[in-house]
């Protein structure tokens, strides 16, 4: 027997064998190699015709990917970019309601997601500008079709005030007047000229109730100035205030001016319902994780049942000499910034009005992942 043949001969054989065990994995191989191409093909496409921008993060925080959208809304580069150093160039500081800003004025909205296959993050951005836009559009001609229908019924709460400061300004006009009736009706005078102010000022809350969306102002910053009004007012009053401030660093977004002038709308309201020697309670404090509420309580007669469905309606009012309007504007102003006004009676008296406004209180952590 040759020995060496033999050798070579089972060499041979169990080559081909090993050959033939071999080759399936290699079919396998090239099978799932492909079928793995066509899955990438179909997630571009598919991320592709997605109507938001989605940047994938790796562990590290770096942009693993991003699809055509996300870099019209972000701009160039994205691809290995940190992203914290995107969040630096594209966004603004400042939020407007729930809503986060692009440094070219553009509203978005960010949702996050934990990557499935591994550490990092999937953001799904959503560019809500033109949304914002309509809704504001749609407010404010619903503000003018309440404007239209209520100016037969403003015409004649301007006209009980301004026929009263008329007679009083006639009397004025007489010469013989003496000093003190002229002193007496010269303060009627200017009582109902403010109200007039007053009813004018309220008209133009409602029909506009803009939010000033872009400005930002501390929360803690507007209570303070309200607090300092209100015991001013209230010393006039023999009236008590009680502050707590608990705003916790909050930022608000929209119109200061506006938002004052509807919390001392509403604190008005309670001097005006409050007896002397009583207390006014005013608070601030955080509804976390994206609000801030505004609260006046006070001490008084409280709101007549009958009247709490309709109470911040135009021209609600249970007051004799009330036109009805402030309430109403001060829930305009509330809901043009994304918030509400409410109202709730107290058990053993009085009544409790809040304004809620959107608030951040980290701006950055809203942006901000883990790597």
């Amino acid at each position: 027997m040759d020995v060496h043949y033999e050798y070579d001969k089972a060499m041979a054989i169990q080559s081909a064998i090993q050959t033939k065990a071999e080759s399936p994995s290699r079919e396998r191989i090239e099978l799932l190699t492909a079928e793995r191409a066509r899955l990438r093909a179909e997630l571009r496409a598919l991320t592709s015709s997605v109507p938001a921008a989605l940047v994938m993060l790796d562990g590290r925080g770096r942009v693993a990917s991003a699809n055509a959208r996300a870099e019209a809304l972000l701009g160039t580069p994205l691809l290995g970019e940190p992203w914290r150093d995107i969040v630096q160039r594209a966004f603004a500081s400042g939020t407007v309601g729930s809503d986060l800003c692009l440094r070219d004025g553009r509203l978005v909205t960010v949702a996050t997601a934990p990557r499935g296959d591994g550490p990092g993050q999937l953001l799904w951005l959503q560019d809500v500008t033109a949304e914002r836009q309509w809704h504001r559009q749609a407010e404010h001609s619903r503000r003018l079709a309440d404007m239209g229908r209520m100016a037969a019924t403003l015409a004649h709460q301007v006209r009980t005030p301004l026929s009263s400061a008329l007679l009083y300004a006639s009397q004025l006009a007489d010469p013989q007047l003496a000093v003190s009736r002229r002193s007496d009706f010269t303060e009627k005078l200017i009582s109902r000229l403010r109200d007039l102010e007053r009813l004018v000022n309220d008209m133009l809350g409602l029909a506009r109730g803009e939010g000033g969306a872009g400005e930002t102002f501390a929360a803690a910053e507007l209570f303070a100035q309200v607090h300092e009004a209100a015991r001013e007012a209230a010393s006039a009053c023999d009236i008590a205030v009680r502050a707590s401030d608990a705003t916790d660093g909050a930022v608000v977004c929209g119109n200061p001016t506006l938002v004052k002038s509807a919390l001392l709308n509403l604190v008005n309201n309670a001097l005006e319902a409050s007896a002397p020697g009583s207390e006014l309670e005013l608070s601030c404090h955080p509804v976390k994780p994206d609000a801030i509420e505004f609260r006046v309580r006070d001490h008084g007669r409280g709101v007549p049942e009958s009247l709490r469905p309709r109470l911040f309606q135009p021209f609600a009012t249970g007051r004799r000499d009330g036109a009805g309007l402030g309430l109403a504007a001060v829930r305009a102003v509330a809901r043009a910034q994304g918030g509400d006004a409410w109202y709730a009676p107290v058990a053993d008296g009085g009544s409790v009005f809040a304004i809620r406004l959107p608030a951040q209180y980290r701006v950055a952590e809203r942006l901000a992942v883990n790597a």
